[in-house]
């Protein structure tokens, strides 16, 4: 094998690899992303189980603290779980919401697959806003 065919080889091999990987991005209270890479991953896990094990891989990397489970992500970065009274009627519950593709599930992460490596898993922080006895609004993005 030439020099030119094995680094042509290994270009088309890095261009197939990444179109057949999935985005995992995680955006907090600022536009700019925490966390993105694209990564091959087994479609057989849940969102929640693929969720859990990038961020405890990037735990002391991109970023400092995690907690929370497969189910539930109770905080990434120091942003978690907390409620802004606005008035005696109208409340905002914030926390962390997901997408995929673009559309957030009405399931928890542990009950959702992805379906292709092309899929873009996103988690952003968000809030759900509660007025006058309802809430009107869920994973509402801070951003």
């Amino acid at each position: 094998m030439t020099k030119f065919s094995f680094t042509l080889a290994l270009v088309l091999a890095t261009l197939t690899s990444s179109a057949h990987a999935i985005t995992f991005e995680v955006v907090g209270k600022t536009p700019f992303s925490l966390i993105k890479q694209t990564r091959t991953v087994d479609l057989n896990k849940t969102v929640g189980a693929i969720t859990v094990e990038v961020l405890r891989e990037s735990l002391g990397k991109q970023i400092q603290s995690f907690n929370g489970s497969e189910s539930s992500i109770l905080e990434i970065a120091g942003l978690g779980n907390h409620l802004e009274v606005i008035s005696d009627s109208k409340m905002r519950a914030y926390g962390w919401c997901y997408s995929v593709n673009g559309k957030a599930p009405e399931l928890m992460p542990d009950r959702v697959t992805l379906k292709a490596q092309t899929d873009h898993l996103r988690w952003y922080y968000g809030y759900a806003l509660y007025d006058k006895g309802e809430w009107q609004a869920q994973c509402v993005p801070v951003v």
